[in-house]
């Protein structure tokens, strides 16, 4: 629309209970890219907010055009531009408001002098640090805390091959072992149904999947369960 630097467009779908994300929309242009790896923590607040952080690890495959710039979507408006920075082994990126991928809400982030072209890799972080309404109480079980997550997924005719991906949530302060739950009904085939359990540094609790061939440019969802003293009603 106007745009002087057409980019491939990547989603961040962060969605709760039935909320779906669409998907990327496709540019004429000639890119394409192996996603090599793609990591994703969510941490999950009282209050009803999460921060998200991502690292993706990007190789440019031959023939490609140079990537300039990625998009990266918002599940609603309750967030703010000051709370989202990104950086590649480092250096710190450029992100502006001209977003130009699927839905309502998102960000540009400008690769500027970092831009992926054959045979070039790098690591894309990008965080955000607030997202609010994200927690609402559970459709099966009120006395429980919901929220899902599908990972970003791209456009099928922009990358190459497997991803290995992994999904971490990180639970509130003071949620016990046992509380925890999750929908085996909503996890996509060839993921683990059994997450791996265990605490990080901060003591929370975290429940982490992997699919080392996961595939880049399809949506996947999970959905955690926790007890919160007071769950946002849907």
């Amino acid at each position: 629309m106007g745009r002087k630097y057409p980019r491939l467009i990547v989603p961040l779908l962060i969605v709760l209970w039935l909320l779906l994300g669409v998907a990327p929309a496709a540019h004429a242009q000639n890119y394409s890219l192996t996603v090599n790896s793609t990591q994703v923590d969510v941490w999950i607040e009282y209050d009803g907010s999460v921060r998200i952080e991502y690292w993706f690890d990007f190789t440019g495959n031959p023939g490609s055009e140079p990537l300039p710039a990625v998009d990266v979507g918002l599940p609603n408006g309750n967030y703010s531009l000051s709370d989202i920075s990104a950086d590649v082994d480092g250096r710190r990126l450029r992100i502006d408001t001209d977003y130009q991928g699927s839905g309502g809400y998102g960000v540009a982030v400008w690769l500027d002098g970092l831009e992926i072209g054959p045979g070039d890799r790098r690591v894309v972080h990008v965080v955000i640090a607030r997202v609010g309404d994200m927690v609402y109480a559970d459709s099966q079980d009120k006395d429980y805390a919901s929220c899902q997550f599908s990972p970003t997924y791209f456009g099928r005719q922009f990358v190459n091959g497997p991803t290995d991906m992994t999904v971490r949530f990180h639970l509130p302060p003071g949620v016990k072992p046992e509380e925890p739950r999750y929908h085996k009904d909503i996890i996509s085939p060839g993921w683990p149904q059994e997450p791996t359990s265990y605490h990080d540094i901060d003591e929370r609790i975290v429940y982490e999947w992997r699919n080392i061939a996961a595939s880049p440019s399809e949506q996947y969802r999970f959905c955690l369960l926790y007890t919160s003293p007071s769950p946002r009603d849907s």
